[in-house]
């Protein structure tokens, strides 16, 4: 089994190595021809300094024998000695090439003999003879010949280096780049590998949300993949679909006792009757699969996005609100466990109208010993309602405010919208206790007027500027119904 950003770092590294590779090898091979032939420059530039100073030797002997001063004699002496010491300096240069090495030895013994020539006609014990100058002069024609095909030579030689060094570089360099640059796309090859199997994972996903969604929970599971992260969301996801395909079947089986039930007990009293509808009819719009499916929804989007940690929050609210649904068996519970119930859809809510509407939840309990029982998935409704009627056609700035107060007798919970307000006919028939097309909220006062058996249990403030719903959740029950 493999990690994906195991893969794709291994890939990047190799892609970068050999990227490295190539510039380190060009550097390297460029820097090692610049260094050859600036070498090669530095001995030719020596084999015409050496011509120089032969023929700076040869201008202050000819001076010395016109004007015999001194100084011309100390200048013919430091221009021999520079070309007898550069013609030293060459010997190994020299020795690379046959035709140089030569007429490098026969340029150094013409070189040598002519100062001995020289420093016999300059010695004042030796007289004048004019014979010796002229055989100076005739050697000195042949050394200017035989040192210009020296250098004809050396630079014919530096040529053939420079051609054959060329070649062989341009070889060395093409084959080594054209295999780094196979290593590069063999690289690139296996991340796009990488990435089409994640992009067929996430098709997979998609088309089974799909399914989810069309409410066909018969679907295969989808497959694993060689990868540990693909593999983890894609267990959690047909985890999730066989956990909410039991809950709905749960559900299915419990509506279907809950109506057997309600055929026995036709003929129970009116109060009774009228809260278990009451009771069921809110179970339903909780568990309602638009909302469901909605949830569902922002899982696949973000795990499409691989947000996981939005991903398994989701989950563990909605499978939270479902098991809250199904496990509910009283007519009360714990204010605390429906605040926490309320804080799951809250946070389904804040994910799905995120940029659209915001919610603030604001609690003020100071509770003592006894616990406080309020009817169960009483506060859930009014924020729905609130979404889905007075904020319906906000497209932002919409703004649900729930603040749950602790009072002397009650817990007063107030709802508060900004949106475009109660129609006056539905808020009339509200008042009336006659049902409308807003049953979450219908079913939440009858329901808190069957509890505590008195018709003060909600006030409504609705207007062009939203809004304001206030329940009143008695800490005792009612005995009798006014």
């Amino acid at each position: 089994m493999r990690r994906i950003n195991t893969e794709i770092k291994r890939n990047y590294l190799l892609f970068g190595l050999c990227l490295a590779l190539f510039v380190a090898f060009n550097a390297f091979v460029t820097g090692n021809f610049i260094r050859n032939y600036t070498e090669l420059l530095d001995e030719y530039r020596l084999v015409n300094d050496m011509a120089v100073s032969y023929n700076d030797s040869k201008t202050y002997f000819h001076l010395y024998m016109k004007q015999h001063e001194t100084e011309n004699k100390n200048q013919y002496e430091k221009a021999s000695e520079k070309t007898i010491s550069i013609l030293d300096g060459l010997y190994e240069a020299m020795q690379r090439d046959r035709d140089c090495t030569m007429i490098y030895r026969i340029v150094h013994q013409m070189l040598e003999h002519r100062q001995d020539k020289i420093l016999a006609y300059m010695d004042p014990a030796i007289p004048t003879d004019q014979g010796g100058t002229a055989y100076i002069e005739n050697l000195d024609l042949l050394i200017d010949g035989n040192m210009n095909l020296l250098n004809s030579y050396y630079l014919e030689y530096i040529s053939g280096v420079f051609s054959s060094y060329s070649g062989n570089l341009r070889t060395l360099t093409t084959v080594v780049n054209i295999a780094l640059l196979v290593m590069g796309f063999f690289s690139f090859f296996i991340n796009t590998a990488i990435y089409r199997d994640m992009l067929k994972s996430v098709e997979k996903l998609t088309v089974a949300a799909q399914e989810i969604k069309d409410q066909n929970f018969d679907t295969e599971d989808i497959a694993d993949t060689p990868y540990v992260e693909m593999n983890f969301v894609i267990r959690t996801f047909n985890e999730m679909k066989h956990t909410i395909h039991d809950m709905i079947q749960e559900i299915n089986k419990n509506f279907e006792i809950r109506e057997r039930l309600a055929e026995q007990v036709l003929e129970n009293e009116r109060q009774e009757r009228r809260l278990a509808e009451s009771k069921m009819k809110e179970l339903q719009m909780q568990i309602n699969p638009h909302f469901l499916f909605n949830t569902l929804s922002l899982v696949m989007r973000s795990i499409q996005l691989d947000d996981k940690e939005i991903s398994i929050q989701l989950i563990k609210s909605i499978s939270k609100i479902l098991r809250s649904s199904i496990e509910i068996r009283s007519t009360s519970v714990p204010i605390d466990d429906e605040i926490e119930l309320l804080e799951s859809y809250l946070y389904i809510q804040r994910v799905h109208c995120k940029g659209r509407i915001a919610f603030q939840l604001d609690i003020r309990k100071s509770y003592m010993d006894d616990e406080i029982e309020v009817p169960p998935l009483i506060i859930q409704p009014l924020i729905e309602n609130a979404i889905q009627h007075g904020l319906k056609n906000t497209v932002k700035d919409g703004k649900v405010s729930i603040s749950i107060i602790e009072k002397a007798s009650c817990i007063e919970v107030m709802v508060t919208d900004n949106g475009t307000g109660m129609p006056a006919e539905i808020l009339d028939n509200l008042k009336q206790h006659v049902q409308t097309r807003s049953i979450g909220l219908y079913n939440v006062i009858e329901r808190l007027r069957l509890r505590y058996h008195r018709d003060d249990v909600v006030t409504i403030d609705s207007g062009e500027g939203g809004t304001k719903i206030t329940l009143f959740l008695y800490k005792e029950m009612g005995t009798a119904y006014d």
